[in-house]
């Protein structure tokens, strides 16, 4: 989009090269419809030629696919001139489509009758990579450093903006994983906060959130592991089989779904367990009791929880593998791994600092008594 009325002015009175673009027509203004306007876009396009990362075809007001050249000024001014006169050949009439497509052309703010020829204009590149994967975004955040570079131009009298491809997802993303640290913390924070309200220990806290933080570095992990480097393609399963690469979107959607779950599993076994301790059950024997009287619950509950999540198995898209894999193995890993070993052996290691520094009543039962 040009920045200025005057960028052909310089063209303007050259007659000898028919480089005014008022030599097609009575036109309020150019635009970038001149050979100046036209040379500043080529140099912008032979910097992003020069990207290593990928190469790419390009179709605009100067480059039509198949011609090995750019496209001049002179060649439009000879493609008016010959539809003028009725002799335009085929390739005059495939550069008056082509600046169809490429130029916007409008009428002057004022209302009158002159036209604004080229007031902005587009190019369509096509990568010869999927603009998509990790090439792709290599390409896109160079090809950003290149427009950049020619923004702080004063020379250049435009503004180029680089749409549509993988900008829209590539930004997302850096946007939500620029948050996610944040989110995870005051998460985490707020997990610490409640568990502590609810009792009145400092240590309850900090053994739930380590057992949350496990869950999450383990199914995090693994899913690096299945769908980026192929860990379970022995198993011949297409939802659970190496793609290359891991979405960005299922960590995120997921992480708050695991911690919900998790939390709740923990708060079923610390409470059970909470409560015989106040009755005066020592700390082993009211983890034991607690273990006892909550893993079946736990337990059922978390194979029903992975057979619900499991039936996105079946889906064809990689994204709801992804998200069903993160749901399944997290509830898994949390029923059969973290509340059944981890958790009481945490608390057998914390032993009578288990729920410090809240005061308990002193310790006179044991198992069978």
């Amino acid at each position: 989009v040009p920045t200025s009325d005057d960028i052909c002015a310089e063209d303007a009175g050259d007659d000898a090269a028919t480089l005014s673009c008022a030599s097609l027509s009575s036109v309020g203004s150019c635009g970038l419809f001149c050979q100046t306007g036209f040379d500043q876009m080529n140099k912008v396009l032979d910097d992003l030629s020069s990207i290593e990362a990928a190469g790419y075809s390009a179709t605009g007001v100067t480059k039509m696919a198949g011609l090995d050249r750019y496209i001049t000024f002179d060649d439009y001014v000879s493609a008016a001139k010959h539809s003028a006169q009725g002799t335009a050949t085929s390739f005059d009439s495939s550069i008056e489509l082509l600046y169809e497509s490429s130029c916007q052309t409008n009428l002057k703010d004022d209302g009158d009758d002159e036209k604004v020829l080229c007031e902005s204009t587009v190019y369509q590149i096509n990568l010869d990579i999927d603009p998509f994967d990790q090439d792709g975004v290599e390409w896109l955040k160079k090809a950003r450093d290149v427009l950049d570079k020619y923004e702080k131009d004063s020379s250049v009298q435009f503004k180029m903006y680089l749409a549509n491809g993988a900008g829209i997802t590539y930004d997302a993303e850096e946007a939500v994983y620029g948050a996610f640290p944040a989110i995870i913390g005051c998460t985490m924070a707020v997990v610490f906060c409640l568990m502590g309200f609810a009792f009145g220990s400092i240590v309850a806290p900090l053994r739930s959130v380590a057992t949350l933080c496990l869950t999450l570095s383990f199914v995090f992990g693994l899913l690096v592991l299945v769908y980026q480097d192929g860990a379970f393609d022995f198993m011949g399963m297409r939802a659970m089989s190496k793609v290359g690469t891991v979405c960005w979107f299922p960590p995120v959607m997921c992480f708050s779904i695991i911690v919900g779950l998790g939390l709740d599993y923990d708060v079923f076994l610390i409470s059970r367990v909470f409560e015989y301790r106040l009755e005066g059950y020592t700390d082993h024997a009211a983890a034991l009791k607690g273990v006892y009287m909550t893993g079946y619950i736990i337990t059922a509950a978390g194979v029903i929880m992975a057979i619900a999540f499991g039936g996105l198995m079946a889906s064809t898209e990689t994204i709801l593998n992804q998200v069903s894999f993160l749901l399944v193995f997290s509830v898994l890993m949390d029923t059969f791994v973290v509340r059944t070993l981890c958790v009481p052996a945490l608390l057998g290691l914390t032993d009578s600092y288990s729920w410090f520094p809240k005061i308990m009543p002193a310790a006179t039962r044991s198992i069978g008594f």
